[in-house]
């Protein structure tokens, strides 16, 4: 019993782990021509993942939490500006076109 329950969690998480790989691979475009999008000061990570999908460079909000997640180090934030999104992009050629800004102090100030 011990040993089909490992079993089944470990096919379980290399499936999921498969499909998150997919995911992040997939050119995903749901938008028409060109979107803009701007990203305002102080705006989390959050806000931003909403922009994202809402305007429909991305189908979903999970790759941009993983790479954010992966790839952010502490006190680090999205650039303020406006960013332009033309052709079909994968989350891994997408999320990193967001400018990444270092600051010194906590995301408070």
């Amino acid at each position: 019993m011990r040993k089909w329950a490992l079993t089944s969690i470990f096919i379980l998480a290399l499936a999921g782990a498969a499909f998150i790989s997919y995911d992040l691979r997939r050119p995903y475009r749901g938008y028409a021509g060109n979107v803009v999008l701007a990203i305002g000061p102080g705006m989390r990570s959050p806000e931003v993942t909403d922009l994202l999908v809402g305007r429909g460079v991305l189908h979903h909000h999970l790759p941009f939490f993983l790479l954010n997640a992966r790839g952010r180090p502490r006190h680090r934030f999205i650039k303020a500006r406006e960013y332009l999104f033309d052709p079909p992009l994968t989350p891994l050629q997408g999320c990193p076109t967001l400018e990444w800004r270092v600051t010194s102090t906590c995301a408070g100030s």
